[in-house]
């Protein structure tokens, strides 16, 4: 902090003000956004590992569920149907339909 004239009141006896100078407050803006600047990256792979370990455990469970549905039913025809998504899905305005063969397609639903 730095000490800044002293003035001097009615009394005569001198009274410092004090506060931050414009260049003190500069240097720590400067130091804030460096940090910044190397965690917000680092925060950024953090969050994205997080949801690939996430995801991953999503689909072993939906794996696991599909087996035990295939071991229940000799057939994986119809397995979407009953078993659940693991994870909601993000595209709500989307239908699944069976292509040809065996093939799946996904189709905008009209709104």
């Amino acid at each position: 902090m730095a000490m800044r004239s002293a003035c001097c009141h009615m009394h005569g006896s001198p009274t410092f003000a004090r506060g931050f100078t414009l260049l003190e407050v500069m240097i720590v803006v400067a130091i804030v956004a460096i940090l910044a600047a190397i965690a917000l990256p680092n925060y950024s792979e953090y969050v994205k590992r997080g949801k690939i370990i996430e995801a991953t455990s999503a689909l072993g469970d939906v794996r696991t569920r599909y087996e035990q549905y295939f071991l229940d039913n000799r057939t994986y025809l119809g397995g979407c149907a009953v078993i659940k998504p693991a994870v909601a899905p993000r595209h709500r305005n989307r239908q699944a339909c069976r292509g040809h063969g065996s093939h799946l397609c996904l189709h905008d639903r009209p709104e």
